[in-house]
């Protein structure tokens, strides 16, 4: 009914303006990232009375997150079949938290979805060829590290090829003869 004359900012019930203020604004700094804070105003008039408005917490921003994952280390292959095979590795570490992994053949990235073990299966290999294989981690942010070890592969051939068919004989004579038979197959080739 006569004027308001000042405001009075007040964090955590602390008053943190060193005098009255006669604007509706004011910046708050010095608070500490990633923390939760009340604070309420209070307007004060001529005579001195004075009143307060609601308390409302505020949060203040973690950071954004740059750090990369440490590379996964000790990355080996085991249980190697002409098709498939098994890697392993020595988990990643972050400063907040590795999420997954992608392994990659060749180059190409083969998981789908998001590995979040230290083991993957990999199949649809061919007997008898060469792989390399690298692993890579990455954190809820993004960021993603520097590739593992690679780990080279030649699938082995296991598989017998099948066995000659129909022998036969022809040119038969005293002290010699020609023999004949059905070509067999491989997974791979028959080289002899």
């Amino acid at each position: 009914n006569i004027g308001v004359t000042g405001y009075d900012i007040y964090q955590d019930n602390i008053k943190i303006n060193p005098s009255p203020l006669t604007v509706t604004s004011y910046d708050v700094s010095g608070l500490t990232i990633n923390t939760s804070y009340a604070f309420y105003v209070q307007a004060s008039d001529a005579a001195g009375n004075s009143s307060n408005s609601s308390t409302s917490n505020f949060s203040t921003l973690a950071p954004p997150d740059t750090e990369v994952p440490s590379a996964p280390t000790n990355l080996a292959a085991s249980t190697v079949t002409q098709s498939s095979l098994t890697l392993d590795w020595t988990a990643s570490t972050d400063n907040v938290a590795v999420t997954a992994y992608d392994v990659y053949q060749n180059g190409i990235k083969i998981n789908g979805a998001n590995v979040t073990s230290t083991s993957y299966n990999v199949s649809g290999l061919i007997a008898l060829t060469s792989y390399d294989f690298y692993v890579v981690a990455k954190d809820a942010a993004g960021n993603v590290s520097a590739a593992s070890n690679t780990v080279n592969v030649i699938t082995p051939d296991t598989q017998a090829p099948t066995a000659p068919s129909g022998l036969a004989s022809s040119n038969l004579a005293a002290t010699s003869l020609t023999l004949n038979w059905n070509a067999s197959t491989d997974n791979v080739a028959v080289t002899g």
